[in-house]
């Protein structure tokens, strides 16, 4: 019954406001002059140009202030509409109506953001739009009066919901803690359209400090209530926690739907808290203690709880923790300090056995892990161990590890952003180990370093030059750019192309090639070696030449086909041309000297 009564109370008063607002919508003096029109056709009737020219005649402008117009009186008859539907439904088809009613709300204050607009494109362009601002200044007072009474109805049915609940079931306790969330965070945006509608009241000359004078006492107040149901909920849950471990089985069911109630109630009321910082941000207000209790509560940080001055009244608190802590357990600390330190020996010399361990495993197995891999295997190996000692350590101090995190979150926010470089290069390295594009060992060439790779990790590769130069390449350089590998295959092609004169004997040439490949017992039968004239250039005729080698070869058989090359022409008489030009020098006579001799 005391839910039925709210409903209606909050419907008959929304009712009644709707009703102001259509009045000042339907109140245009065109309506007052000609006595008879009703406030839809007013409305329309206004909206017309003077002119009685065709459609193409009529200013964008006017025409555009005709179709607002018409738009927020159609929206404000939809809202009628549905409030006049509301009195015949009950329970969750009544909520729905009143989510359609908040849509059409929605779109009556966007419409009128619209609105505004469209007076201040009148007024640069130079059109009289002063029926038009006195129009919109009564449309956002009935505004501002229509979200006030509608924020004080969602407190009062807040506030009446939030009473006697001690007295309803599990079920029904869920169940009004649901309707309880739902509220506030209606409440929660009527918050937010009194903000914005202050704003379209500045915009139109309305003095607004007093709706922002009375907006900034209600999120005062919010936040303070807010902030208590929190604390409260999160002291309630710990206890209730607590009492499950300890409460018998026919008794945990009730136990658990109190915590299910109150994780509910702590739910709504940090997201409730959550828009409210948002709203004190964007005011001005101090909002350091709730964003604090926000970070402490749910260890998450976002822009708009963190700030220096959040970080330093978290900071305070902690250390004040911390002193309280140490002040409690200081006769406990000498031993525990004694067998914290055999701990960290004792898994310190586990973490050694297990590096080496997994690294010997690593080497010995069957799917040929990188170095780099190995060593990252092995290392994470190590800290895994490591933490699972840290953890025992922290157990033996009763360390609570949930604030540590917190705490960790605001550092690495702030470390990360100033080692993005360093985060990139380690991001790089991670998709280096996985897909081995190359390993200690390999002569690779990537952009401004071509070498032999002496040393890898997940920051950094250090690469040795041909003339023993070290060169210390970013992994993020390397990964994001393409990498050559020469020495990853076990085999590799010579690629030769040699010339000879146009005069020359090409089949005598060919056959040459063929006994240097087939005579240097380096080259491999497979892949046969190819050897064919592959172009007719400007001086000389030239063969391709291309002969498969182990990769340890490589140059020496190079080198070894050039010089065999060279020798064999000189013996055959077979010139290796190089490019030449002919210039021709024509003398030219002046006119003049030619008819005078």
């Amino acid at each position: 019954m005391q839910d039925n009564f709210l409903r209606f109370k909050s419907f008959a008063l929304s009712l009644a406001n709707a009703l102001v607002l259509s009045c000042v919508i339907g109140a245009t003096p065109a309506a007052a002059a000609e006595g008879a029109a009703s406030p839809a056709s007013a409305a329309r009737v206004t909206a017309r140009p003077a002119s009685a020219g065709t459609a193409s005649e009529v200013h964008p402008l006017l025409a555009e202030q005709h179709e607002l117009l018409e738009q927020l009186d159609d929206l404000v008859q939809k809202r009628q509409k549905l409030l006049a539907s509301m009195r015949t439904l009950d329970g969750d088809q009544r909520d729905e109506v009143a989510l359609q009613v908040r849509d059409v709300e929605t779109d009556i204050r966007r419409m009128l953001a619209a609105l505004i607009d469209l007076i201040e494109k009148m007024q640069q362009e130079g059109m009289d739009a002063t029926m038009l601002s006195q129009r919109a200044r009564d449309l956002v007072e009935a505004e501002a009066k229509l979200l006030r009474s509608n924020v004080e109805a969602l407190e009062a049915d807040v506030a009446a919901l939030q009473k006697d609940q001690d007295k309803l079931d599990s079920a029904e306790l869920v169940a009004r803690k649901d309707r309880v969330a739902k509220q506030s965070a209606a409440l929660d945006a009527l918050l937010l359209d009194l903000n914005d509608n202050a704003e379209r009241a500045q915009r139109v000359g309305i003095d607004a400090s007093g709706d922002r004078a009375y907006l900034d006492k209600l999120v005062e107040r919010r936040a303070t209530k807010l902030a208590g149901e929190i604390k409260l909920s999160v002291d309630e849950l710990a206890s209730l926690r607590d009492q499950l471990g300890k409460t018998v089985a026919a008794d945990k069911e009730k136990v658990q739907a109190q915590i299910a109630a109150l994780q509910t109630k702590k739910d709504g009321a940090i997201a409730s808290l959550t828009n409210i910082v948002a709203l004190m941000n964007k005011r001005g207000l101090d909002d350091t203690t709730y964003s604090e209790l926000l970070i402490r509560t749910t260890g998450q940080i976002n822009t708009d709880t963190l700030s220096v001055d959040v970080i330093k009244s978290f900071y305070d608190h902690q250390m004040a923790d911390a002193g309280k802590w140490l002040r409690e357990s200081g006769p406990t600390i000498a031993f525990r300090a004694i067998l914290v330190l055999a701990i960290l020996l004792g898994f310190k010399l586990l973490a050694s056995l297990v590096r080496r361990g997994v690294r010997r495993a690593m080497r010995r197995s069957e799917f040929g892990a990188s170095q780099l891999m190995q060593r990252f295997a092995a290392r994470t190996a190590s800290v895994l161990v490591m933490l699972v000692g840290l953890l025992i350590v922290l157990w033996q101090f009763n360390i609570e590890v949930s604030h540590m995190l917190a705490g960790l979150g605001i550092a690495g926010f702030i470390v990360g952003f100033a080692l993005q470089d360093v985060l990139g290069n380690f991001a790089a390295g991670i998709m280096i180990l996985v897909y081995r594009p190359y390993d200690v060992g390999d002569w690779i060439e990537v952009p401004e370093a071509v070498g032999k790779v002496r040393h890898m990790n997940l920051v950094s590769t250090t690469i040795m030059t041909g003339d023993n130069q070290k060169l210390l390449v970013p992994n993020r350089k390397i990964w994001g750019s393409i990498i050559r590998n020469v020495t990853s295959e076990d085999t590799r092609r010579v690629d030769l192309v040699f010339g000879i004169g146009y005069a020359d004997d090409i089949s005598r040439a060919e056959q040459i090639f063929k006994e240097i490949v087939a005579a240097d017992e380096r080259v491999l039968d497979t892949p046969e070696p190819f050897i064919r004239l592959t172009e007719l250039g400007e001086s000389s005729v030239n063969f391709t030449v291309r002969a498969w080698c182990r990769i340890q070869d490589y140059w020496e058989l190079r080198w070894h086909i050039t010089r065999r090359v060279k020798e064999r022409f000189d013996e055959e008489g077979i010139s290796i041309p190089f490019p030449q030009r002919d210039v021709h020098i024509y003398h030219a006579t002046a006119p003049g000297v030619a008819g005078s001799a």
